[in-house]
């Protein structure tokens, strides 16, 4: 029996758990168009060719979604629209293909996509919204009415995924090329999103993290840009990580001046993780101590 009726959304905003921290990380994304059913294991339980599948998930440090675009499906043609997003590149870029089929994949040379050798860097961002209630049905409930209220503004370069993780932070969703990760976000969150992204801000109560960097790193940037209230993506870069059993100690360039960030373990969060859950799980927790510059 769960613990909870509740969605584990709407828990977690309860209960006012932090949103920092929280997101796997990966340098590459592979962003495929799959407009079969998205099930609670989409990637795994989705047709689309083993070899295709194993391919991309044997890419070092790298991390598939599927994507769609539901009131889109008859203009596209059977085309299928594949993005190869390297956002831990020093000028993070997407890298945008129309295939004839999954297959087409097999042919692709990821490393020279990635060394910008194939074609043209993607000029515009993209707004990827994890919509998938098979999943977790906050995901729905908060996904596609944040979904539905962004592409009334930027329809063509917003999309729903299959899973982000840590659906109880739903609305959750990445701003690509940099993978930026968003969390509780709801409707009316939609301009906020795209005019920060748009002018290389960030909406530091909304971030669950920069998903190029570990978990103890998203928190440590999450906690310097609010202590600088500093906003803006450009000029702010990691440099180095101390890490230890229950601390961490990790450096940052702001605008050429150097900070460390001191960190440690904080008592973990009983959780529920996913709606209908009938156990608590162990959530660890990042615990501000201090800055400096250095």
């Amino acid at each position: 029996m769960a613990i909870s009726e509740s969605l584990s959304a709407d828990l977690a905003r309860k209960n006012n758990e932090p949103l920092y921290g929280t997101i796997k990380s990966a340098d590459v994304w592979f962003l495929l168009e799959y407009n079969g059913v998205y099930t609670n294991n989409a990637w795994e339980d989705a047709r689309i060719p083993d070899d295709v599948k194993n391919k991309l998930d044997s890419y070092p440090n790298s991390r598939p979604l599927l994507i769609r675009q539901p009131e889109q499906l008859n203009a596209h043609d059977r085309i299928v629209t594949f993005f190869i997003v390297h956002a831990a590149s020093e000028t993070p870029k997407i890298y945008a293909f129309d295939l004839a089929s999954y297959s087409d994949i097999l042919e692709l040379d990821i490393d020279t996509v990635l060394a910008g050798e194939v074609i043209s860097p993607y000029d515009e961002p993209l707004y990827v919204i994890c919509t998938n209630g098979k999943r977790d049905a906050c995901c729905s409930k908060y996904g596609i009415a944040l979904y539905n209220a962004m592409i009334q503004r930027e329809q063509h370069t917003v999309w729903q995924a299959s899973h982000i993780g840590g659906h109880r932070f739903a609305g959750t969703m990445y701003c690509f090329p940099h993978a930026i990760c968003y969390g509780f976000l709801t409707e009316e969150d939609a301009i906020p999103v795209i005019e920060s992204y748009s002018h290389n801000r960030i909406l530091l109560n909304k971030l669950r993290g920069h998903a190029i960097y570990d978990k103890s790193v998203q928190a440590a940037e999450y906690f310097l840009r609010r202590e600088l209230n500093y906003d803006q993506l450009d000029d702010f870069r990691f440099i180095s990580i101390d890490a230890k059993e229950d601390s961490w100690l990790v450096q940052f360039s702001v605008l050429d001046t150097s900070y460390e960030v001191h960190l440690e373990a904080g008592t973990p969060l009983q959780v529920i993780a996913t709606t209908g859950d009938d156990f608590l799980k162990d959530i660890p927790q990042f615990k501000f101590v201090s800055y400096q510059a250095v």
